[in-house]
Formats: structure tokens, sequence, C-alpha cells
């Protein structure tokens, strides 16, 4: 957790604002990223299953290794269906953070009242998502 302080409500909600918009960007790469990841796998399959067809075996055509390093898991050679896999957690993830932070916002709303009164913000973050809101006024 962590915490934020903003010179007014009108630079809090900006800064929503701003996080929406990357995170829309973000998600339009992402998802781009995922389709041309899934063209790789998908070609790859079809180049297995010929070989397959013809040697009688499913060849490894490049070797895959996962280690384990404590909590972190480093993939030497990845596969398309692995990176395909791991950006659709990405993909989730953003989205599940895009549309929290849009609820965030669409509640915010009756707060745009206050823009012009001068007021410290401070923000409670989690996981860089607001918690809580403290305003007070100068």
């Amino acid at each position: 957790m962590e915490i934020k302080t903003y010179n007014s409500v009108k630079d809090f909600i900006k800064s929503i604002d701003d996080e929406i918009a990357r995170l829309r960007t973000a998600l339009g790469k992402y998802l781009r990223d995922m389709d041309d990841i899934r063209s790789k796998a998908e070609r790859l399959k079809r180049l297995e299953e010929t070989l397959k067809k013809i040697g009688g075996e499913k060849p490894s055509i490049i070797e895959t290794r996962e280690l384990k390093l404590g909590p972190l898991s480093v993939v030497i050679n990845p596969t398309p269906l692995q990176e395909l896999s791991a950006l659709e957690d990405i993909v989730k993830d953003v989205q599940d953070r895009l549309t929290i932070l849009e609820n965030i916002r669409k509640s915010l709303e009756p707060l745009e009242a206050l823009e012009d009164v001068e007021a410290k913000v401070e923000v409670y973050l989690k996981d860089n998502m607001p918690k809580k809101v403290f305003i007070r006024l100068e």
C-alpha cells in the first residue's frame, strides 16, 4: 500500500482519467500482440503436425525450459502458446483494473463540484488502485 497526495480534487480526478487512458492504450497493444502470437502459435502447430506426419512423431523444434526461482517463473525459449497464455493473463488483469477504475471514476462524478475548492487529497492505494480518499479542506 502507499499514499499519494494531490493538490486538488481536480488533480486527483485527472490522475484517474490519465490512468484509464494509459490502461486502454496498453490493452490495445496487448490485444494486437495476442493476435500476432496467436498467428505464430497456429503456424507452429501446423508445422509440427506436418513434420509429425512425415517423421511419425511430434518433433521438438526448439527446446523450452521453465525454471522456478522462488515465486518467479523463468521460461527459456518460450513457445508461442506459453507467450499467449501469459499475455492472456495480462489482458485479463488489465481489463479488470480498467473496469474497476472506470467504476471509481463514475463514482467520483459528484466530487467534480469540488474542483474549484482548495483542498488536499490523500489517496490510499493498494496495488496502485485507490482504496480510500481523504479530502482535507484548507
